[in-house]
């Protein structure tokens, strides 16, 4: 189980105001990251210290190994970026702005959302209905100002029971398990977890690089990789 105070050191030095300069600080970063489990999350550090320099050991070719051993929803994505980077070579798609963590998030809602090519940022549908973002126009949605973001909530439920089926104590898996079976099954997980705190930091990893490699895999599909 992973210590939920570690993991968010390690998490401070992958976000942007966090990284680390300099090689040997950015391969320990990166390769203290795949320790943790956050590939995902590394692959922004650890690209844009190759853009810098293709030669420089920074732990990317450990990432990708790793990316691709694990092998979840954008993990081989992030792999060929990665090697792309090392080699010179383009992926042949375009990159764009885009926060992948909220990406990721409406990615994982039922009614989708849409994403904001200017600033990166994704919202979800309801945000729009509710009237939350006042300055937005319905006519807006056709024009180059958004993209259209497709949702899934299965997936978000998918990322549950993958989870509980992974977690080795008899017990808590059961617990788990039973909590995600019919309506209310977030809320009950989330009640679950908190009855079993020392699981918290897993789950956090474990949700978060799957709604980044969605949305990765997803920006792929359409064309697009996101700016490191």
């Amino acid at each position: 189980m992973g210590d939920q105070s570690a993991i968010d050191e390690v998490w401070s030095r992958l976000r942007p105001a966090g990284r680390p300069s300099g090689v040997d600080a950015t391969s320990a970063a990166v390769r203290d990251a795949v320790r943790a489990g956050l590939l995902q999350a590394a692959v922004p550090l650890a690209l844009a210290a190759l853009r810098a320099d293709p030669l420089a050991e920074v732990g990317a070719d450990e990432l990708a190994a790793a990316l691709r051993t694990r092998g979840w929803d954008g993990d081989e994505i992030a792999a060929e970026t990665l090697l792309a980077a090392r080699s010179g070579t383009p992926t042949g798609r375009t990159e764009i702005v885009a926060d992948l963590e909220m990406l990721g998030d409406v990615i994982g809602q039922q009614l989708g959302g849409y994403l904001e090519l200017a600033t990166g940022e994704s919202w979800p549908t309801s945000i729009f209905d509710d009237g939350g973002l006042e300055d937005v126009d319905d006519d807006e949605f056709e024009s180059d100002r958004w993209m259209d973001v497709p949702g899934d909530s299965r997936e978000a439920w998918k990322d549950m029971a993958d989870f509980a089926a992974a977690v080795e104590d008899d017990h808590v898996r059961e617990v788990l398990q039973v909590a995600i079976e019919g309506r209310g099954a977030f809320s009950r997980f989330k009640s679950a977890l908190d009855r079993h705190d020392t699981y918290w930091g897993d789950w956090h990893v474990w949700s978060s690089e799957r709604q980044l490699g969605r949305a990765r895999d997803w920006l792929a599909t359409e064309g697009f990789d996101p700016q490191p």
